[in-house]
C-alpha cells in the first residue's frame, strides 16, 4: 500500500506555526512539510516508524516501508475446511482490518487498484518481484525489457555522454540487490563525453 501525499499530511509543530520556502525569487508559507525539503524525509520516516511501531502492538506484523511505500505480510494463525472438501488457511486479520485501524490514526492512502494489492503469495516491491512460495527475487518483465534495451543502447553507442552513464550505472546498482554477482564498475574519466571503446563493464548483465 501507498500512503497518500505523504511529505504534505506531515503537519508541522502547532508553536511553529508556518514554513517559509523560497522559490523562483518568491516566498511561500505552508503549514506542511513542503516537498523537497531536506528535513521533510527524517519528519515523515519518523511518522512512518511510529505506524509501524502502533501496527506492532496491534499484531500486524511483520511490516516493511520505503519512505512512503508499505508492505504488510502474514502468516496463518489456522486452518478450515471448505465446502467442497479442501482446507484453506485462517488468518488474523486482512487489508480491511489493516485499514480501519489506520483510520483511526488518520492516515491516506492511495486506492488499493491504483497502488497496492490484496495479500497475495506474488507481491512487486520497491521494484522487484515477490514470489513467496518459490522464495524467488526477480525483474519484472517490463523492467527487465526496459533496462536490457538500455544497456543494449549504452553499449552500441560510439559516444555515450556523463548523464548517460551515471543512468546505466545506476540501472545496474539496482539489479545487483538480486544479482549479487552482477556488481559492475564504470570506469571513465572526467571529461563530458566518452568514446565507446574507453569504457568497460566488468561484467555482463542478461
Amino acid at each position: 500500500m501507498d500512503i497518500k501525499a505523504a511529505f504534505r499530511n506531515s503537519l508541522m509543530w502547532p508553536p511553529q506555526s508556518v514554513l517559509c520556502g523560497e522559490w523562483a525569487g518568491s516566498f511561500f508559507i505552508d503549514h506542511v512539510f513542503l516537498f523537497g525539503l531536506a528535513t521533510a524525509p527524517g519528519v515523515q520516516g519518523c511518522v512512518a516508524d511510529a505506524m509501524v511501531d502502533i501496527l506492532n502492538a496491534w499484531e500486524v506484523s511483520p511490516v516493511f516501508k520505503w519512505v512512503d511505500d508499505f508492505n504488510f505480510m502474514r502468516e496463518p494463525c489456522g486452518t478450515i475446511r471448505l465446502d467442497d472438501g479442501l482446507m484453506d488457511y485462517v488468518y488474523a486479520y486482512d487489508l480491511g482490518d489493516i485499514i480501519q485501524l489506520m483510520d483511526k490514526l488518520g492516515i491516506l492512502w492511495h486506492p488499493i487498484d491504483k497502488k497496492g494489492h490484496d495479500f497475495t503469495f506474488l507481491a512487486t516491491y520497491v521494484g522487484f518481484d515477490w514470489d513467496l512460495q518459490a522464495q524467488t527475487v526477480s525483474l519484472p518483465e517490463c523492467q527487465h525489457k526496459k533496462y536490457a534495451v538500455r544497456v543494449s543502447a549504452y553499449l552500441d553507442a560510439e559516444w555515450v555522454s556523463l548523464e548517460e552513464t551515471m543512468k546505466i550505472h545506476g540501472t545496474l546498482q539496482h539489479m545487483t540487490f538480486i544479482l549479487m554477482s552482477g556488481s559492475s564498475s564504470l570506469p571513465f574519466s572526467g571529461n563530458n563525453g566518452f568514446q565507446r571503446g574507453q569504457t568497460l563493464l566488468s561484467s555482463q548483465v542478461t
